[in-house]
C-alpha cells in the first residue's frame, strides 16, 4: 500500500532521468519513509509498480506533493 518497491523515472529536459526507488528498509530494525523527493520541474514521471504495472503521470513544475497509486 505504500508503494514499496516501487521504481520512478523522472525524464529531465537536457539531462539524464533521474531514478529513485522506494525501498522497506535500510538496516537492522528500521523502515524506510515512503517519500521520494524530486526537482520542481517540468516533464513526465513514470513509474514501474512491484506488480509489474507501469504509469506514467505528467508533473507541470507547480506540484508541492504528489501523492501516486497504482
Amino acid at each position: 500500500p505504500k508503494g514499496y518497491g516501487a521504481r520512478l523515472e523522472f525524464a529531465r529536459e537536457g539531462a539524464s532521468p533521474l531514478v529513485r526507488e522506494v525501498l522497506a528498509g535500510d538496516g537492522y530494525l528500521t523502515q524506510s519513509s515512503p517519500v521520494v523527493w524530486l526537482p520542481r520541474a517540468k516533464g513526465p514521471l513514470t513509474v514501474r509498480w512491484p506488480d509489474g504495472g507501469v504509469t506514467t503521470h505528467e508533473l507541470t513544475g507547480g506540484e508541492q506533493r504528489v501523492t501516486l497509486r497504482p
